[in-house]
Formats: C-alpha cells, structure tokens, sequence
C-alpha cells in the first residue's frame, strides 16, 4: 500500500468519516461522471428520485462525487442601480466564518426537491416564508470543479433569485447568521478583491452581475467567467 493509500484509507476511517453522526444529511449520487454532473431535475420532484445510491455529504469530496446545493442571489433596485442583499456569517461558524455569502445557501440533501430544500434554508437562515418565497425565481444550475483541501470537489449550485425591499424581514432563525446588507455593485467588486465573500457564494454572485450588468466585465473576464462554470 503506497503513501496516497494510506492517506486515504486514513480518511476513511477517521472518526469524523467512520463514526457519522446521524444528524448529517445524506446526498444522491447519480450516474453522470463528475466532470458532466447531472444538471437536469424537476424543481418539484425528490432529488433522489433518479440517484444510483446516496452517502453522507462529507464522504462526497473523498471520492469526488459532485455535491449539489440551493443559493439564492437578494437584490432590490433603487437610485437607478441594483444593490445585492448579503448575509455575513457567524463567527462561531465551522467553516468561513465572518465572510459574506448570498442571502440564502445551504447543500442539498437526498429527500427534499430544489424548492423544498430552498423554503427550508430560506426559513433557517433569513425567517422567509412559503408566501415570500413563492416570489423567488429558478434561474439556472451552474457547475464548477473546484480543488479543496487535497480533495476533487465538483459541485453544482441551483440559483435562484429573490427581490427583497425590506432588510428588516429578514431574520436569521439558526444562529449562523450574524447580520444582513445591502450593497451597491461597486462595493461587491471591492468584496470580492478582498476576498471578503465566501468562495463558492461568487458563483451565484457573478452569475446576477453578468445578466444585470454585463458591462462590469471585460471581455476576457466574462470568458474566463464562462470557461469555469458550465
């Protein structure tokens, strides 16, 4: 057994694998290879409904298996520009804490459809409801391969998008949440050269500035843009 065996049979059996805690959500797998994920579903039907077999979410990114999420872009239009609605993270998060992210974002588990799990992240996270939400609009599923931590990490985010007038609505019910606002284009540029915003948040982020504000971006920029995310 060589040393990358070894690494990875060590993973396997690492307590944070082995041992699951029975609060971690089970995703689907399905039989696309990883560099074509599946990229079709009904916004209404079972995710799991088309799956070969489901694992644990942190078992995903050991064999590369793609991992689906929801995020949803906030927005409202005043003084004749459009401003972004971002959540900042608690800093007693695991993972990027105090960063920026979208207004709603959560992975997507085996037993909820895309809208379902979209009201319940919705719920948690800003105390939006069904009849808020209702408003919301699919706009598409992008895919990225992103490389983290050693591992081959694909991944697909559906976006949707939420108009939302009034920044006071929104109530983080989770405690992962520690503020929300508004921001002008422009400070979202600063953001993101910041660093500022959470990694995979900038897709859904750069997909709403390319199809609200093509004009931000060079031409080589949007190609690079549309080179990483099918």
């Amino acid at each position: 057994m060589n040393s990358l065996d070894k690494d990875f049979v060590k993973k396997i059996f690492h307590k944070e694998y082995f041992f699951q805690n029975t609060k971690i959500e089970h995703c689907s797998v399905f039989k696309n290879p990883a560099l074509n994920p599946k990229n079709k579903f009904s916004q209404l039907e079972r995710f799991s409904a088309t799956e070969i077999f489901n694992v644990p979410r942190n078992i995903l990114p050991l064999f590369g298996f793609p991992a689906y999420g929801v995020h949803c872009n906030g927005w409202n239009y005043k003084n004749k520009s459009f401003h972004m609605i971002l959540s900042k993270r608690s800093e007693n998060v695991e993972n990027f804490p105090g960063l920026y992210d979208n207004l709603i974002g959560g992975g997507q588990p085996k037993n909820l459809s895309l809208y379902e799990n979209l009201l319940k992240e919705s719920n948690e996270e800003a105390g939006l409801n069904e009849k808020d939400i209702q408003r919301s609009r699919f706009i598409a599923l992008k895919s990225y391969f992103p490389i983290h931590k050693k591992n081959f990490e694909p991944s697909t985010i559906a976006i949707y998008d939420i108009e939302i007038s009034d920044l006071k609505k929104l109530k983080n019910q989770d405690g992962e949440i520690s503020k929300f606002r508004s921001f002008e284009i422009s400070e979202i540029m600063t953001l993101l050269e910041k660093k500022l915003i959470k990694p995979n948040s900038v897709i859904p982020i750069a997909d709403f500035l390319i199809r609200k504000n093509k004009k931000i971006f060079c031409k080589n920029t949007l190609k690079e843009i549309n080179k990483y995310l099918r």
